[in-house]
């Protein structure tokens, strides 16, 4: 299993690139964490 850290760190280098890629400062762009409560037949 990925650790959450590894994960993080995946997603702010996929960030980076994707911002790179637009031409944008990867410290402009926010990361948003959402968590769902709510069971998926909800």
């Amino acid at each position: 299993m990925t650790s959450i850290s590894a994960r993080l760190e995946a997603v702010r280098a996929h960030i980076d690139a994707a911002a790179s890629a637009a031409g944008r400062d990867p410290g402009t762009v926010g990361l948003l964490a959402v968590s769902k409560t709510w069971p998926a037949e909800a």
